[in-house]
């Protein structure tokens, strides 16, 4: 904190000491009041809350799997392979100033699934803006051969809203079983 910033927290705590004092006792005039709000309005921080995206993701095939499980796993259940339905869910970013919250849609996201061993194929995510989130999901799915049961599936995913804020960086392990 520098010098100025100190110095704008003592007056601001010097101004609300003498509004606390005076308004009790009655001795606060019209003007005196309007003479400590200017006051307290200029001269103190405002408190500013910038929070970028944030990003989950959740996997579907023959169940639901989410960024947020504990030990999330995807069943064969005796076929072929792995067909995963991939979404990545962007809340906005915001920048709360104390007075009024503004919000920011995410402008790019990059998601990726490996598995050690397995070519994924690259698939784009097409963008569907929903309330305060945008959600991408997976052209096409993921499909992983049988062969990778006792595998773990790594995801990785990240955003980035119209400022230029980045988000929490994603990252999980699904067992392939």
């Amino acid at each position: 904190m520098s010098r100025t910033d100190r110095s704008r927290v003592g007056v601001c705590a010097d101004a609300r000491l003498l509004a606390a004092y005076l308004i009790p006792a009655g001795q606060m005039t019209k003007a005196v009041w309007m003479v400590v709000a200017g006051w307290l309005l200029t001269a103190c921080p405002v408190d500013r809350h910038e929070v970028g995206p944030i990003v989950h993701v959740q996997l579907t095939d023959s169940s639901l799997v989410k960024d947020t499980d504990t030990n999330p796993t995807l069943d064969l259940n005796g076929r072929t392979s792995y067909k995963i339905d991939m979404e990545v869910d962007v809340t906005d970013g915001t920048d709360d100033n104390g007075t009024m919250m503004n919000t920011f849609q995410s402008t790019a996201m990059m998601a990726t699934a490996t598995v050690p061993g397995v070519t994924i194929a690259d698939s784009a995510f097409t963008p569907h803006d929903i309330l305060d989130e945008i959600d991408y999901n997976r052209d096409a799915q993921l499909v992983i051969p049988a062969s990778a049961m006792g595998s773990m599936l790594a995801i990785h995913a990240e955003a980035m809203d119209s400022r230029g804020l980045h988000s929490n960086v994603l990252d999980f392990t699904v067992a392939l079983r």
